[in-house]
């Protein structure tokens, strides 16, 4: 799998997203924002929430190893109660910046790669 990304875009094996995605496998879901959007006034950008990683339980549960891509600058909040939650499901959660996790991913054969693009 290809994957390039610059701020605002991503391109996954020549298809872009101009929003963030989570790559399960082979299978590219969008981030359902909108189910964490009611928190950003409290962080000053939209947090990754236990409520939007929720229903992608059962896609969750079959690996073992989530990277989290944080942005160019890191600047992704991600709430403690999504780390338990993504524990609870037996996942190994790692955050680092979009390239650094990019490239983290393209190490791991049992991974999700969640990227954070934009605000």
């Amino acid at each position: 799998m290809e994957i390039k990304a610059k701020f605002g875009e991503v391109e996954v094996d020549g298809k872009k997203y101009e929003r963030d995605i989570i790559i399960f496998g082979k299978e590219i879901k969008l981030r359902r924002k909108d189910l964490s959007a009611p928190k950003k006034p409290s962080y000053g950008h939209t947090p990754l929430t236990r409520e939007e990683l929720e229903p992608f339980e059962t896609n969750l549960k079959k690996f073992k190893k989530i990277i989290i891509g944080k942005g160019f600058s890191g600047f992704l909040p991600i709430e403690e109660e999504a780390l338990n939650y993504l524990k609870s499901l037996g996942l190994e959660a790692v955050s680092l910046n979009t390239p650094e996790a990019i490239e983290e991913f393209k190490k791991e054969e049992d991974a999700i790669l969640f990227l954070h693009i934009t605000c």
